[in-house]
């Protein structure tokens, strides 16, 4: 949609070498937009928002939000926004995967951004085949402000985490634009190098590239989280192309509204647990979670840790790896029911009916299976019933406040 530009005259800390970093991005505390995540793809509004945000950054180089679509309509994951706790606009990225001709076509200069087509990116089922990503904008709202830089260091936590999470940690060319002298200093620390002369190109600018490896993704992780906590990916994008490419409906027919439905269900629910069972007490995943889900979940944990050991070991919390049916045995386990979560969904008998019928109808969504239009509408009620007691935005699907987690009566 524009460029790079994260913050006025303060480049971000990212480094492949040893040279210092900048105190000034580490050094501030933790400001505060509540828990920050990322949404992708994002919503319709999301994406005229991040388009009106370009066009007040980068002004006649910024793209029209028509233009902005022949990309995502081809693949709508190459947009993340990234939000307040509260579901606000907070910035985005745009990270395009270019196909073999694109990536010729925009390296040697002879097309701009603007007229990168569809078929100069990947669909979701082959954007992992992607040898080249183009970097096509950054922004985040507050530039030049103390809120400002920190946002910008979340936004740089999550195009990494995005980056790895969609296209992993194998050595991939990253090539920019540098359309502010704030963006080229960004891409400089990543000791990126120009591969396509400005007096080469249709749009004026250099254009950089530079490698995203391991080493790269520990250093971002490293430093930038000593400034901002990473953002929460919140999507309906995890790569199940990757392991049943016949799920891909999912993400873009007519399921997809149900996906949604269940995914926030499931996130809320996760943090709803977290927050109330910890409440209770600091023990409360040895203490408070019936023993074979709690062993269940952390061997599940142990083999994605196998899997991707580029990650911190902090990337990884047993709670995460809970399975769905797992959520209804811990609130409604006796002393869990009685100390925490009956003051906020009050019927156990209710939350136990509603939780199984959405079992099966979970099941199908992820295995592919198309929903009835009862089943859809099912999925939707079932949902918003359970979800009630929590603040939720009907239209972005998260959760923008906590549980209703008064005391007991004693």
């Amino acid at each position: 949609m524009g460029a790079i530009c994260l913050s006025k005259g303060n480049g971000l800390p990212l480094s492949t070498g040893n040279e210092q970093l900048p105190q000034d991005i580490l050094d501030e505390e933790k400001q505060e937009d509540g828990e920050r995540f990322l949404r992708i793809p994002p919503t319709a509004d999301m994406l005229a928002a991040a388009q009106s945000h370009a066009q007040s950054v980068f002004k006649t180089e910024s793209m029209t939000l028509d233009e902005v679509r022949i990309w995502t309509n081809k693949n709508p994951f190459i947009t993340a926004i990234l939000c307040s706790q509260w579901g606000q606009y907070l910035g985005y990225f745009d990270v395009l995967p270019l196909t073999e001709s694109g990536e010729t076509r925009m390296v040697s200069g002879l097309i701009e951004e603007r007229e990168i087509s569809s078929d100069d990116v990947f669909a979701p089922e082959e954007m992992s085949n992607a040898k080249t990503l183009y970097v096509a904008g950054i922004a985040v709202k507050g530039m030049g402000t103390e809120l400002g830089k920190n946002r910008a260091a979340a936004m740089l936590v999550g195009l990494a985490n995005y980056i790895e999470y969609f296209y992993g940690v194998e050595q991939r060319r990253i090539i920019a634009v540098a359309a502010t002298p704030a963006g080229e200093q960004i891409l400089k620390r990543v000791n990126a190098r120009i591969c396509c002369l400005s007096c080469n190109r249709k749009d004026g600018h250099d254009l950089y590239e530079f490698y995203f490896t391991p080493q790269l993704y520990e250093q971002v992780m490293r430093v930038a989280k000593r400034r901002a906590d990473p953002p929460r990916i919140e999507s309906v994008a995890h790569p199940i192309w990757l392991v049943d490419p016949s799920l891909l409906h999912i993400l873009t027919g007519s399921t997809a509204d149900s996906y949604y439905h269940i995914k926030t269900l499931e996130d809320t629910l996760r943090r709803c647990l977290v927050q109330e069972l910890s409440k209770i007490t600091d023990k409360w995943w040895k203490q408070r979670i019936p023993n074979d889900t709690r062993e269940n979940s952390e061997k599940r944990m142990e083999g994605a840790v196998q899997k991707e050991p580029w990650k911190t070991k902090e990337a990884f919390k047993p709670v995460d790896f809970l399975d769905f049916t797992d959520y209804e045995k811990v609130i409604l386990r006796n002393d869990n029911w009685k100390e925490a979560f009956k003051p906020i969904f009050h019927n156990k008998e209710y939350v136990q009916l509603r939780m199984s019928e959405l079992v099966a109808l979970r099941n199908s969504i992820m295995h592919g299976r198309e929903l009835t239009w009862d089943d859809k509408q099912k999925v939707s009620i079932f949902c918003k019933e359970l979800l009630r007691p929590f603040a939720v935005h009907e239209d972005l699907g998260i959760e923008i406040a906590g549980a209703n987690s008064r005391k007991p009566d004693d």
